[in-house]
């Protein structure tokens, strides 16, 4: 047993350790419990077809991404057909996810140079599922244009491809 009263410096050395290892502890489970893990994604042609029913884009055993095709006709503004998107948190955990949107009309991709612009996040509860519809004053980041189906404006840019690249996943 060391004699703290014949060398005080002792004490405060142990003291000091007791406190760094703690610290250390505390970092490494905050790093732990906020890691995030990244994942691969395909882009998603639209010549192959535009699907109206729900087609799955991502499906890992944390989460599952999917999306559909939709006619939509809102009250105000021009008819259009829209990517909807439905995000489905599988875990009993919070989880924040992230991506860059690439969006090509007409084959040019054009949000690719703006990665902060069209770069989204978006938080799942445990068990949450969010779903895109039509509405206007929807969720932005559940729904991607597509092109015009109204009669005067059809001949406009399409959505050729789409992809949510740099996506990461952390867990809250």
């Amino acid at each position: 047993m060391p004699n703290f009263y014949a060398k005080p410096y002792l004490l405060a050395n142990t003291i000091c350790m007791k406190h760094f290892q703690t610290a250390l502890l505390f970092i490494f489970l905050s790093l732990n419990g906020f890691a995030q893990q990244a994942y691969s994604s395909e882009s998603f042609n639209i010549k192959s077809g535009a699907p109206t029913d729900w087609v799955s884009y991502l499906d890992y055993p944390d989460f599952k991404i999917e999306f559909k095709f939709s006619a939509c006709d809102p009250p105000s503004g021009l008819d259009n057909e829209s990517v909807l998107f439905r995000f489905t948190n599988k875990t009993n955990e919070s989880m924040s996810l992230h991506w860059h949107l690439l969006l090509s009309y007409d084959e040019v991709c054009r949000t690719c140079a703006y990665p902060e612009e069209y770069g989204y996040e978006l938080s799942l509860d445990p068990n949450q599922v969010l779903e895109g519809d039509c509405a206007s004053e929807g969720n932005y980041r559940l729904k991607v244009f597509s092109k015009f189906i109204d009669a005067f404006h059809a001949k406009g840019a399409q959505l050729t491809d789409f992809k949510l690249a740099d996506f990461t996943v952390t867990k809250i």
